[in-house]
């Protein structure tokens, strides 16, 4: 009887309650919820500047053709990614019907795999807008040598920045923020 009287203090000792079930469950649906509704957002936000640029390219007279042919391009750039991102959006309605291990385990592999999924939509989004874009302004740079070198310099390097330096640090930003999230729900778990 000794042990069960030990057995007995130590189990005692352990004051630590487990949140419900409930608690756990909840955390991981408002996740799942905030997901979809960013999803949204953006879309929302890419149909706005869709209707911007159809207005610009048929309410402005350009003089040269290269502003139409970057305004295009612009306007297939924002499809395509309209396209990427609805795409994505299925994706999260689909991981709603995941069971919540299940979803757990995805987003540790989402973890692993960081931007490997959308590396490439993300490069021809890119590479497109960086055209459509130096179509774009080279009627307004096209007068002056010094504001053309300017101008797409300014272009090449908010290009470069934008690739080499914030779409790393969001990457890392987002990983960090599903390991908090894994974390938290583990310890709950």
């Amino acid at each position: 009887m000794e042990n069960f009287n030990e057995i007995k203090a130590i189990w005692q000792q352990q004051q630590q309650e487990l949140p419900p079930v409930k608690e756990v469950l909840q955390k991981i649906k408002k996740y799942k919820r905030t997901a979809i509704v960013k999803a949204y957002v953006v879309l929302l936000a890419l149909v706005l500047s869709l209707i911007i640029m159809l207005l610009v390219l048929v309410n402005t007279p350009f003089k040269l053709w290269t502003s139409y042919v970057g305004a295009i391009l612009v306007c297939i750039t924002i499809i395509y990614m309209f396209l990427f991102k609805y795409n994505t959006l299925t994706k999260k309605r689909n991981e709603g019907l995941m069971s919540n291990n299940a979803y757990l385990k995805k987003l540790k592999q989402d973890i692993v795999d960081g931007d490997k999924n959308s590396y490439k939509t993300k490069l021809f989004g890119m590479c497109i807008w960086g055209v459509a874009y130096a179509f774009f302004i080279y009627e307004i740079v096209y007068t002056s040598t010094q504001y053309m070198v300017i101008g797409y310099a300014v272009l090449i390097i908010f290009w470069v920045v934008l690739w080499f330096v914030y779409r790393p640090y969001k990457v890392k930003k987002y990983q960090e923020k599903i390991q908090r999230f894994i974390q938290k729900i583990e310890a709950i778990h």
